[in-house]
Order: structure tokens, then sequence, then C-alpha cells
């Protein structure tokens, strides 16, 4: 592969990545051109390398540089412990040393498929330096109850335990006692995500770790299903919902915004991309009609237009009609 043979041939380019890793927002083309002594133009084509193995560069007006880590970018598909292992282990590993020995093997292993990936065979220095890059997608600043959660979580994951925990619902603003037997933790959208069976519902939920205020690990345990599988549970939610009736939607999107719609697709169940007689890029996909999906639709205006169906397209067009009203009686300045 022409790529792996491009990042395991170049140091230059491994340089280059763990500069803009180490000092984000700093180091813009030039600088990076001055400091390795290259041309302005060979710094793209390294770009375009780091990018091509998987990892998204950014940059803002005026500024350097910067790299996002989504596991859902990556071109290896990771098991839902990698992708946790990944996001988790600069955040939590030092503060919950307990936990060490659970995200350690699923770490190295997605440590493993991404130097496979990459054409890399790596020494123990090697493997260090990799390690340094994998810098999780997660915002700073968390509540410090959150760690306490996480370590019940994984504990009780570990031990097949059921855990009691006082959850705060946004929907209907409730603060609610949950029976919850844990059965994964899934990032999605820069935040943790607890998958598991809900004993109030009787079926599977989904629990945003962040809105758990307080838990304590049962001495129940309970059986996971021998043939549950999270990917197939949560094949039709668009990132984390399941909620609502799934559907098969058929969007329309200008020529300007397809790049943006496209580029945020990775991993999404698409059904079929084609051009429309209208010179707009439709694509066909399977979601449920939710906020989580709606929201996506509406965060590209007018550019993005549903066609089909029509329960979805009335959903849109609802959220639409509301805006107006709120806007509508109101000089924007």
């Amino acid at each position: 592969m022409r790529v792996a043979h491009e990042l395991a041939g170049n140091e230059r380019v491994l340089q280059v990545l763990l500069s803009i890793v180490q000092q984000p927002r700093v180091w813009t083309a030039k600088r990076l051109a001055e400091h390795f002594g290259v041309s302005v133009r060979t710094i793209h084509r390294d770009l375009s390398v780091i990018e091509r193995a998987g990892f998204r560069v950014e940059s803002e007006p005026g500024g350097g540089y910067f790299i996002m880590l989504n596991t859902r970018w990556l071109p290896v598909r990771l098991t839902p412990e990698e992708q946790l292992a990944l996001l988790l282990v600069h955040v939590w590993l030092d503060a919950i040393p307990t936990v060490r020995q659970a995200l350690l093997h699923p770490y190295e292993s997605a440590l493993q498929k991404l130097a496979g990936k990459a054409g890399l065979n790596l020494d123990a220095a090697g493997w260090n330096r990799l390690a340094g890059l994998i810098l999780p997608e997660h915002p700073e600043g968390r509540a410090p109850h959150e760690a306490e959660v996480l370590a019940v979580l994984l504990q009780a994951m570990t031990e097949a335990r059921t855990v009691r925990m006082e959850y705060h619902s946004f929907h209907d603003d409730e603060r609610r006692e949950r029976l919850c037997d844990p059965y994964y933790l899934v990032p999605r959208q820069h935040s943790l995500y607890l998958f598991g069976f809900c004993h109030l519902r009787e079926a599977y939920r989904i629990f945003k770790v962040s809105r758990i205020l307080a838990i304590q690990m049962t001495s129940h345990h309970y059986v996971k299903e021998d043939d549950f599988d999270l990917a197939r549970a949560l094949a039709t939610a668009w990132n984390i919902d399941t909620s609502g009736p799934e559907v098969e939607a058929e969007l329309a999107v200008a020529p300007e915004l397809r790049r943006y719609v496209e580029e945020e697709l990775a991993g999404k169940p698409v059904l079929g991309t084609w051009s429309g007689p209208d010179g707009r890029w439709h694509l066909a996909v399977r979601a449920r009609i939710n906020p989580e999906f709606t929201r996506w639709i509406l965060q590209f205006g007018a550019g993005v237009e549903v066609l089909q169906p029509p329960a979805l397209r009335e959903a849109i067009a609802a959220q639409v009609r509301e805006m107006g009203r709120v806007y509508g009686g109101h000089s924007l300045k």
C-alpha cells in the first residue's frame, strides 16, 4: 500500500505529526517548512500522508495545525473496548490504577492495528512514541465525580454485576433511580455513554455517563445474552440514540456542501449515493427519526433537503417553522 510505505519510510512525516500533537495550533506550514528545512509544498504533501493514514489535521484562520482523533475516522475497525481504551488512556488511567490491566490490552491491540495499517514495524521506543500520538478526543475539566462513576462502571462490567444509579434525564428533567446491567461504554461525539439493560424499562437503554449523579455496585450478577452484538444494536443509530422509528431517508445535498456532508458519513449506515438531475448530490441512509438525526440535518441549513420519508420531512419542517416563529418577529442586526 503506497500510503503505508510513505508513512513507514519517512521519519520526517512522523516528526511533523509529533510536532503538531505536542504543540497544537502553533505549527503553521511555513514554520514546519523552516524547522525541517524543506519547502511549504513538501509539508503539504506530508500532511496529506498523515491524513490518509487516518489522522484528522485541522487548522483555524491565522493559527497553526492541530490533530483531532475520532476513532470512527481511523482506517481500521476497532472494537468498542479498543475505542474506549484510546479515548480514556490519557484521561483516566493514572487516576484509576485499579483498571489499568482492563484497559491495557485493548489499548495495545488498538495501537497494533493502527501500526499495522500504517506499515510500521516498531521497537519498544517506537511503541511509546506512537502511544504518545494517540490523544483522546475528550473535553477537559470533567466533573470530579465522573472518575468515581467510571471506576464503578468498569469494575461492574468486569465482574458482570448490576449497578444502582441516580440518573438525570434531560428529556423530562427528572432524576430517577435505575438498576442497570452495564454492557459497554461507548465513546461518541466527545462524550461517553453507557449501553446496558435497564431494569426499569425492561429493555436496552443508553445513558450519558456525565448525567449519572450517583452510582453503586450491587451484589447481583447478570448474564449477558450469548448472541448480543453491540454493533448490531447500534446499527440504526446515527451516533448513539436508538430511539424513534427506523426509516430509510433520502437527502439532497447542495454541491457546495457535499464535501462537508461526505466527511461526516464515515461509519454511518449509507445505503447509496447518486447525482440528481437538479445538480444536487443525493444519498440514501438508514436512520431513526429522533432529535439526534434531525439536529444533524438542520446544521446544514437549506443546503440539505429531506426528500423522503414524509414523516422525517415534516419533522424538519416543524423545526424550521418554529425557528421562523422565534426569529420572525425580531429584527436581527
